[in-house]
């Protein structure tokens, strides 16, 4: 269903996040990276502390410390 959608605006970013969070809550962890992933490919996501946040939930979620932390880093950047 989110193939097609843009990875940017503030519409599709909260549809991306809702798909996100019940994927980090479900067996869909792996896909929920890969949502997080698609959306910091997108230059203007990176400066979104949103986004890194909800990445290191998941990082944590999925015992990646290194990966939690940088995540956690990069939110307060």
């Amino acid at each position: 269903a989110l193939e097609d959608l843009p990875v940017t605006g503030d519409e599709n970013l909260a549809l991306y996040g809702a798909a996100i969070a019940w994927l980090g809550r479900t067996e869909g962890a792996e896909e929920a990276e890969r949502l997080v992933k698609l959306l910091l490919a997108e230059k203007k996501n990176q400066g979104n502390p949103a986004i890194w946040r909800t990445a290191a939930k998941l990082a944590e979620r999925r015992e990646q410390p290194a990966r939690e932390l940088e995540c956690r880093e990069k939110a307060l950047a």
